[in-house]
């Protein structure tokens, strides 16, 4: 439920959505993060919401996900 201040590439594109679980940052310069910082401080932060977004990415998803490709693979 905590959200995050990320550079905007690489594996934070899945997870990060700007405004709701975190600010993006394009430019990793002090003004760049300052920026970020402001933005970050100004967003209103739903903890419930930044959970239900993380449960894409559990564990438990991941085995449901994968078991049902699985069962997909052996009847075609």
């Amino acid at each position: 439920g905590t959200p995050v201040l990320a550079l905007h590439a690489g594996g934070h594109l899945d997870t990060c959505v700007e405004g709701l679980t975190g600010v993006w940052i394009n430019d990793p310069s002090v003004p760049g993060i300052l920026d970020g910082l402001r933005r970050f401080r100004a967003m209103s932060i739903d903890r419930e919401a930044i959970v239900t977004h993380s449960g894409q990415w559990c564990p438990q998803r991941f085995a449901d996900q994968l078991a049902s490709i699985i069962k997909e693979i052996q009847w075609t």
